[in-house]
């Protein structure tokens, strides 16, 4: 696939890509909604951090803000505008107090 000029939009749908055709403007539209949340981090870069947690016998010496610091700084080094994470009630004063803030949309989850 080549990469399309700035103000092209190419449709992808299962492994296959073509340019958007008049035929594709009510649907675009459409997703112009669903696109709104994602058009503010616009490299579609996003980080997580996971699994995280300091050995009981470990903790208060600042191994974890150690950890999460390097994380963060090397996600900034690499362009990435946002990093999520989901807190315990014991981690989250130490996230919090690096910068982390509630989401501005609830997080869903659905198991199936």
């Amino acid at each position: 696939m080549s990469a399309a000029a700035p103000d092209e939009i190419l449709v992808v749908m299962a492994e296959t890509a073509r340019r958007a055709n008049p035929e594709d403007a009510e649907e675009l539209t459409r997703l112009r909604v669903v696109m709104f949340e994602g058009m503010r981090n616009l490299t579609g870069r996003r980080g997580y951090i996971a699994n995280t947690c300091t050995d009981v016998g470990f903790r208060r010496r600042g191994y974890g803000r150690a950890t999460i610091t390097q994380l963060v700084e090397w996600m900034r080094a690499a362009d990435v505008p946002v990093v999520d994470l989901h807190a315990t009630p014991d981690g989250e004063p130490l996230y919090r107090s690096l910068g982390f803030t509630d989401p501005r949309a609830p997080a869903l989850s659905l198991r199936l």
